[in-house]
Formats: C-alpha cells, sequence, structure tokens
C-alpha cells in the first residue's frame, strides 16, 4: 500500500488484522478482503448463496471456497486446501445455527475462540505449502504423533530460538494494539511504534532467507 502511495495510487486495506478473528466468518471478512468479496460477488451469489435451504448453502459454500483455492494455484494440493477452509466454515455455521445460537455463554471466551480459530487455520494450510498431496498426508500424520515434551525439545535445540521468541513478542504486541486494549492506558505512542518496528526489524534479520526461493504463487 506505501509504494502503490508513493506512484499515485491508493489501495484497499486488504487485511484487517485476520488473525485475532473469533470466528470463521469473521476471519474471512478480514483476510484477502478483495478476493473474498470477488469470490462472494461473482460466484457465491450467483450460485445461490444463502438464499436457499442449509444444505445447498453449504454445498454453495463448499464450492466457492475451492474455486478460491484453485485461484491460489492449478494443483490438487490448493484444491484440497480451499475444500479444507470450506469445511471449516461450513462446520462453524451448522453449530452456530443448531447449538450455539442457543447458548450464550461461549461468547464470553473471545480469546478461547481466536486460538482455536488460528489454530486450525494454521492447520489447514498444510496443504497449501507442501509439494504434493502425498506430502500432505505425511505431515499430518506426523502431526498427530507430537507431544508436547516435543515441542520444547525443539524449541530449546532450535537455532532460531531467539528469533521465534521475539516473533511473539512482536505478534503480542500486535495482537494487543489490534484488539485495541491499550485504549485506557494510551500504550500506542511514537516510541512504543518505535520499538515495534525495531524489533520486527532484527527478527527479519534473525528469520529471513538469506538465499533467493521460488515464488509461491509460481504456478499461479
Amino acid at each position: 500500500m506505501g509504494l502503490a502511495r508513493l506512484l499515485g495510487y491508493r489501495l484497499m486495506n486488504n487485511f484487517n488484522y485476520p488473525l485475532i478473528s473469533s470466528s470463521f466468518n469473521e476471519f474471512w471478512k478480514r483476510w484477502h478482503i478483495s478476493l473474498s468479496q470477488w469470490i462472494r460477488d461473482y460466484i457465491y451469489i450467483p450460485i445461490g448463496g444463502s438464499r436457499s435451504s442449509t444444505a445447498k448453502t453449504c454445498i454453495n459454500l463448499l464450492v466457492a471456497f475451492m474455486l478460491s483455492g484453485l485461484w491460489h494455484g492449478a494443483s490438487f494440493n490448493f484444491l484440497f486446501w480451499g475444500f479444507l477452509c470450506g469445511a471449516l466454515f461450513v462446520s462453524e455455521l451448522l453449530l452456530s445455527k443448531f447449538i450455539f445460537d442457543r447458548i450464550h455463554w461461549w461468547k464470553n471466551f473471545k480469546w478461547v475462540n481466536i486460538f482455536f480459530v488460528f489454530g486450525l487455520f494454521c492447520l489447514s494450510l498444510v496443504p497449501f505449502r507442501t509439494n504434493s498431496f502425498q506430502d500432505t498426508i505425511t505431515v499430518y500424520g506426523r502431526l498427530s504423533e507430537i507431544k508436547l515434551y516435543d515441542l520444547y525439545f525443539w524449541f530449546a535445540d532450535n537455532r532460531y530460538s531467539p528469533g521465534m521468541l521475539g516473533l511473539y513478542i512482536v505478534v503480542f504486541i500486535e495482537i494487543w494494539f489490534g484488539l485495541n486494549l491499550n485504549s485506557k492506558i494510551n500504550l500506542r505512542n511514537k516510541y512504543t511504534n518505535y520499538l515495534f518496528f525495531i524489533v520486527l526489524f532484527f527478527m527479519i534479520i534473525l528469520l529471513g532467507r538469506d538465499s533467493g526461493s521460488q515464488f509461491i504463487y509460481f504456478v499461479f
């Protein structure tokens, strides 16, 4: 957006703190907003949207998400990724319609919902990053075997641990500001902004690649 402004163009805000969403419905209104709106207006609504039965609505959502997956790359992995995202969205829709709409106490656990949505979205990204569907199955199989102490020893032995710790701090600061939790004590000022960008700079130095890599949308 900044580079576009230098050239005289104003681009829309395409991401709006999606990783602090407490539901998948909210997530897809915050993540890649331009694409989500295009899929909604030119695919989901024309094929029926939510104007029909619940079953037809779920099918329409799955179709829209799977086509969105193919937009990212012409392979079965991306199609499967779109299906997973659609399945999570549809599952939430059905749970809300038949269970959560009748109980309201769960809305008080927003932080739990945020971590739950974030965790499931991260798991859905496996086919997005693997080279083949067989690799996707292998990764999911290995993930199912992980124990908590394995994570501890991986973090303790990994040479990126200092950078990862700093990254967690940056993410925490970003979530803190994103949720406007600092409004009462006015933590957001030029000094905290400077600190945020300094930490972010060193995280790029520590965690960034020092060699070239293939563009993720190379087959787009």
